[in-house]
């Protein structure tokens, strides 16, 4: 694995793989190999609020052994996104409610957003797994459940998603190739390149 800084890619100024990136998944890369003793070949991914898991298939035969997947939820821990040159940055989303123009129900809808961003609404969308959207109601976060304090940290450096109507595409670029890096078939740096690539075309 390459530990110089990546290689520009051709495209408009500006854009490309930025530096630093390069090192910063490869900690991650590195990271999840420790973890596993090997390749990355399955995801389970927890829903922590309802208290169930889910196996994303990977390359690997079938599913992994349940005694595997037992160990990996028991064992899971929130933590903030590795550092790298610009801190530590993760995305931010959300829920949205919307009331359109032609809607014919505007007072209905109206009284169901503020309904939806009361205390109650709020304190029960927390219970299930949704960080309140009231920076009055945060204390009350991490006694309904503990790791919401690795997300209130997370959340302060968070970052919106790329505006452009080509994010769709921008994020299957990144599902495409940043798991070659994660699965050992290219280098981060090959694997960056290729993303970037792809990208400041869309861009």
């Amino acid at each position: 694995m390459s530990s110089t800084s990546p290689t520009p890619v051709e495209g408009p100024p500006g854009y490309g793989a930025p530096p630093g990136a390069e090192s910063l998944l490869g900690r991650v890369v590195a990271r999840l190999r420790a973890l596993t003793g090997a390749d990355a070949g399955w995801v389970v991914r927890v829903d922590e609020a309802a208290g169930t898991w889910a196996v994303d298939a990977g390359d690997g035969p079938g599913l992994p052994p349940a005694d595997v997947v037992a160990e990996v939820v028991a064992t899971r821990h929130a933590t903030v996104v590795p550092a790298g040159p610009g801190g530590s940055i993760s995305v931010v989303g959300g829920e949205d409610i919307v009331m359109t123009k032609s809607s014919k129900n505007k007072a209905a809808a109206a009284e169901f957003a503020r309904f939806m961003l009361g205390g109650w609404a709020q304190n029960q969308m927390a219970r299930a797994g949704q960080m309140t959207v009231l920076k009055n109601l945060t204390k009350q976060l991490v006694k309904i459940h503990p790791y919401y304090s690795i997300y209130l940290k997370q959340i302060a450096t968070a970052k919106p998603r790329t505006p452009t109507p080509k994010w769709p595409q921008i994020d299957q670029v990144l599902q495409t190739e940043l798991p070659k890096a994660f699965k050992g078939d290219e280098t981060v740096q090959q694997a960056l390149d290729s993303a970037a690539k792809q990208i400041d075309a869309l861009l």
